[in-house]
């Protein structure tokens, strides 16, 4: 889903808990991971872990 979204021109803002994206299918996580490190950047970071979960939030920002 995140690739249709991408295809619109403007800036895209993606939250994103790690945790989170082990759920996805690996092809999917690899594809979406490698999209931020080379399109986006970090542009906020709440770290957040209970005992073993992992809540933190990171926020990247992607510009046209």
């Amino acid at each position: 889903e995140f690739e249709r979204g991408a295809e619109r021109r403007g800036r895209i803002w993606y939250i994103v808990n790690d945790a989170d994206l082990d759920d996805w299918p690996p092809p999917e996580r690899t594809r979406f991971r490698d999209r931020l490190r080379e399109r986006a950047r970090l542009v906020a970071e709440w770290p957040r872990r209970i005992v073993t979960d992992d809540l933190g939030v990171k926020v990247y920002r992607e510009d046209p």
